[in-house]
């Protein structure tokens, strides 16, 4: 695949809005979650899920590509 064909724009602009919907949809949730708590924990319940929700994302991509390699 060429890396200027439209092709490849078009599937790199869709993961990118993907993404974004994604993250906005995780930081909701992560709002919501902490926002009763005290302040300490707050940042650290903030940041838990943050990272949380980085890894399994990571984690589900490695997922995806492996059973797209299935046959």
């Amino acid at each position: 695949m060429d890396w200027l064909s439209s092709d490849f724009i078009t599937a790199l602009l869709a993961i990118i809005v993907i993404n974004i919907m994604l993250s906005g949809d995780n930081a909701i949730v992560i709002a919501l979650a902490a926002r009763k708590l005290p302040k300490p924990l707050r940042s650290k319940a903030i940041l838990g899920g943050t990272l949380a929700a980085i890894v399994l994302r990571v984690a589900a991509t490695v997922a995806i590509v492996w059973l797209l390699k299935l046959p």
